[in-house]
């Protein structure tokens, strides 16, 4: 089931890529299903109805918004959007750490966690669950019933979920979709040898499983027992655990010394050679007499709130395991050589109030006015601390409302009428209450800025809106990157400063025919050298629309210092470029 998290990953050079459950059926032309503008949005998936229970289950283990979570079998994954947001390995990060009996669905509660306030949600009927009409119990049914009475016998896709299938009972509502296709199916002898028919499949009304149904599963678990007793008997099952045996002993006992010290660890040795009896090993003690046993130590869910409560003296720790656990590559801080591995330094020792100052992008723009000019600015249209303080009448019918203190924090509105106010308050009401710091591998240079919600005119009516990255190293512009149809067909392609396309390819393929050279490049590497000035790295990134040139933001710590380039020699040369100032003190949360 966790293939899922790696397709993106797989077919990068496809803007967006379909996941479909192997247990439905399509009724309709599948490309459909496609949206024309996913927007920032990570997945299109459809909305999956909730039971009270679980409804209370996700909020208070995952926090989610329960009318927000979403059904894994029918996806639309936007792959730019995925690799922007490291989801792939955000996905087995949570997987790693939250304790596998919370997890009701795997898959599909990881993928709502990685992906939450990033869903383009599609009608019902692109994922309709059989389920909805055959349950028993009337909280299922009253919750079912407003999906039923929407989509009715219209379904794109019929979704055969849960553990009951169509062969089980070829009686119940919608089976004969799928014994239709099964009948002209060349497996059909195989389906109805490996799956019989439960003859009287009718659940109790006290919803409890039919014992023919209790029979097929104590059937499966024998079949499956019996598999896993013919494997470890099997001759090259044996032989790889002989040949495995000294990886095993040696990773278990670093694991071991990490997580319980040394002498517990020399202890274990000592038991493990019968030098020595076994202990007891250190567990978290009873707190009444009513559970005298001894539990196990609780597995600590390291998100947002665990590295908002973190004492500054511990983010260096934190750091190195949070950058092994996202690249799989060791960090040491006291000899960084990488760029990714130097910019994590400088998120530790060079995140300076002027740095934070810079990475406000309302405070921003006096800078930007005082070095430039304030004609390169992107019209301002307010400014607010709260989304309830915001007058839309005076707005126009397109801008972009943003987050000033992070970063993808944005909702662009194309067309105020149909603007969803309600779901935007709901997004800027969790990202005003957040430390943006804190969301993704301590970037402390966001940690002090004042939360504001900013409006700027909207600049992208045209037909392709170039986004041009100047990276530029001790004040001085190197070369440049520009991102284009960030949002449908992501391209990055790699240009020196006299505009040659330069063998370099980071998370998504670069344009085959290029791209042309901007009216004002000379004026983007003079600006960039300008705003770059007295910082160890800087990307300074720009718009250009017709001949206008506009700023668009500075910043320190691009994807937080986990950028993957092809070659991997390049991010050598790039830490080679990057010479690490004087060490600044961790810096204190003040608000």
């Amino acid at each position: 089931m966790f293939y899922r998290f790696l397709i993106p990953e797989i077919f990068c050079h496809f803007p967006k890529v379909i996941y479909l459950d192997g247990d439905l059926i399509v009724e309709t032309d599948i490309a459909a299903i496609i949206p024309e503008n996913m927007g920032e949005s990570i997945v299109a998936a459809v909305k999956n109805p909730l039971s009270d229970f679980s409804r209370r289950h996700i909020r208070s283990k995952f926090d989610l918004d329960a009318d927000e979570y979403f059904n894994s079998g029918v996806l639309v994954m936007n792959t730019s959007n995925w690799l922007n947001h490291s989801a792939t390995d955000r996905c087995f990060e949570y997987f790693r750490t939250i304790p596998k009996k919370i997890l009701f669905c795997p898959d599909q509660d990881i993928l709502n966690i990685v992906c939450k306030e990033h869903v383009f949600f599609l009608e019902p009927s692109w994922n309709y669950c059989w389920h909805y009409i055959y349950n028993d119990s009337d909280e299922l049914k009253n919750l079912f019933a407003p999906v039923i009475k929407q989509v009715g016998n219209s379904f794109k896709l019929l979704h055969f979920a849960g553990s009951v299938k169509p062969w089980h009972n070829q009686q119940r509502p919608l089976c004969t979709y799928f014994w239709k296709y099964a009948m002209s199916s060349p497996f059909l002898n195989e389906i109805l040898e490996r799956n019989q028919p439960l003859e009287n499949d009718n659940r109790p009304t006290n919803d409890l499983p039919s014992s023919h149904y209790i029979q097929s599963l104590k059937y499966r678990l024998e079949q499956a027992e019996q598999e896993i007793r013919n494997i470890r008997s099997s001759a090259s099952y044996r032989i790889g655990r002989f040949i495995t045996w000294i990886p095993r002993k040696v990773r278990g006992f670093f694991r071991c010394y990490q997580e319980h010290g040394a002498s517990y660890t020399w202890h274990r040795v000592l038991v493990h050679l019968h030098i020595q009896k076994k202990t007891v090993a250190p567990q978290v003690q009873p707190t009444s007499a009513a559970s005298p046993a001894v539990q196990k130590p609780l597995t600590i869910k390291k998100d947002y709130n665990y590295y908002r409560s973190l004492a500054p003296d511990q983010y260096p720790a934190e750091l190195c395991e949070w950058f092994k656990r996202t690249t799989g590559q060791n960090l040491d801080l006291e000899n960084p050589k990488t760029f990714n591995e130097k910019i994590q330094w400088l998120k530790l020792y060079d995140s300076t109030p002027l740095k934070t100052r810079l990475a406000d992008k309302y405070l921003v723009r006096d800078w930007v006015k005082e070095k430039i000019g304030e004609e390169y600015l992107i019209p301002l249209l307010g400014v607010w601390d709260s989304f309830d303080e915001i007058d839309f009448d005076a707005l126009p019918n397109q801008f972009a409302l943003k987050a000033n203190h992070g970063s993808g924090w944005n909702i662009i509105v194309k067309d105020k009428q149909h603007f969803d106010r309600a779901a935007a308050r709901e997004k800027f009401s969790v990202w005003m209450n957040k430390n943006f710091a804190f969301s993704w591998g301590l970037e402390l240079h966001y940690m002090n800025i004042p939360p504001k919600i900013i409006a700027e005119k909207y600049i992208e009516n045209i037909d392709q809106l170039y986004d041009y990255k100047v990276m530029c190293f001790d004040g001085e512009p190197k070369f440049i990157w520009v991102d284009s149809n960030r949002f449908t067909d992501h391209h990055r392609t790699f240009y020196t400063l006299e505009w040659k396309k330069m063998p370099v390819e980071q998370h998504c393929p670069a344009e085959p025919n290029g791209i042309a050279k901007p009216v004002n490049l000379a004026k983007m590497i003079q600006f960039a050298r300008q705003l770059s000035q007295g910082f160890a790295h800087a990307r300074v990134d720009f718009y250009e629309v017709g001949d206008q040139l506009y700023f668009g933001e500075i910043t320190f710590t691009s994807a937080s210092g986990t950028e993957r380039m092809t070659p991997r020699s390049f991010e050598i040369e790039l830490g080679n470029m990057l010479t690490l100032p004087p060490k600044s003190p961790i810096p204190q949360k003040l608000i």
